[in-house]
């Protein structure tokens, strides 16, 4: 497994499974999982705007799997140095499956910064991993193909050399925003799954 500040791979998917775990059924893991000053935005809706640190987190997921009862399971994995992505689907308590992406920002062994979007299920198997380029390359691939399209790259890239993988957080033309997940495969960019929010980034 490779290293991601002081983290591994599989370090990097215990705390998802953990976080997970947090929505799912125990909000006090919140406080092993976020830095004091973590933020975290929504997609759909400023929920989670005003909530700020593991304190606040644990009230508000413990009021939000009260009244929805969803259960998060995580799938792919986009790994860059203090940031990574990942794929997941979510069970409503009626059976309802949709699939979202998240985008996080580590500060040692936390998460500090939290992008979350959620949108149709993905029921298309997972695609294999893409081709092993150096993170130039990829980076201009995806750059290429964000401006092909209209898109302003938000903040930085996520770039997983070793995956063949790439997750793209985008601003559109009208402002709103979104995130792609994509592989590098024959020298171009295949998009795995990707989701626009209904309003625009707040940090």
């Amino acid at each position: 497994m490779g290293t991601v500040v002081g983290m591994s791979t599989q370090d990097i998917i215990d705390l998802t499974e953990a976080w997970a775990r947090m929505w799912n059924e125990d909000s006090s893991l919140a406080h092993q999982l976020m830095t004091d000053d973590c933020v975290q935005w929504w997609g759909s809706g400023p929920d989670l705007d005003s909530v700020v640190g593991p304190v606040q987190q644990e009230s508000f997921v413990t009021a939000a799997r009260e009244k929805t009862g969803n259960v998060f399971v995580p799938r792919l994995y986009v790994i860059d140095g203090h940031t990574y992505a990942y794929l997941w689907d979510v069970t409503s308590r009626e059976g309802t499956v949709m699939s979202g992406i998240d985008v996080n920002v580590l500060q040692g062994n936390r998460i500090r910064e939290n992008w979350t979007f959620v949108g149709p299920h993905r029921d298309a198997p997972d695609p294999a991993p893409g081709d092993a380029l150096d993170r130039d390359t990829m980076a201009k691939l995806a750059h290429t193909w964000a401006e092909e399209l209209g898109y302003t790259v938000h903040r930085q890239l996520v770039v997983d050399e070793r995956s063949g993988r790439i997750a793209l957080l985008r601003t559109m033309s009208d402002g709103v925003a979104g995130v792609d997940l994509l592989t590098v495969r024959d020298g171009e960019v295949e998009p795995i799954w990707s989701v626009t929010a209904a309003r625009g980034f707040r940090y």
